[in-house]
This record gives C-alpha cells, structure tokens and sequence, in this order.
C-alpha cells in the first residue's frame, strides 16, 4: 500500500498550489486524463503524458515519458 505522495508545484499556473495522492501510478502531464493536469498553453513545456510517479518496491519511483 503506498504512502500518501505529496505534490507542490513550484512553478507554472498553478505555483505554490499542493496536491496529495494515494493511488498510483501519478501521471503528469497536459492531457485531460493526467492525474496531475498542466494546462497546455502556460506550462508549454510539458508534454500530454510527461512523467508518471508509481509506487513499487516500497518507495515512490518517477519515470520520464517525454
């Protein structure tokens, strides 16, 4: 069971904004279905499926999709 995984971001529309999960994987990124959503035109940087966060062998791990 993964721990509560804790998201700020630190730039970008929503900076300083904070968002907790439970569930993973996280994915990151511009599309609709992201579970942590960057909006398309201010965050221009980050793709549609950016990054996805997932919980294995006890601990968070990130992994790079762009």
């Amino acid at each position: 069971m993964p721990t509560r995984l804790d998201i700020t971001r630190q730039s970008g529309f929503d900076r300083g904004k904070s968002v907790s999960f439970m569930d993973s994987p996280v994915v990151l990124g511009t599309d609709a279905s992201s579970s942590l959503r960057f909006d398309p035109t201010w965050d221009n940087t980050v793709a549609a499926r950016h990054a996805s966060i997932e919980w294995r062998e006890g601990a968070w791990w990130i992994f790079d999709h762009s």
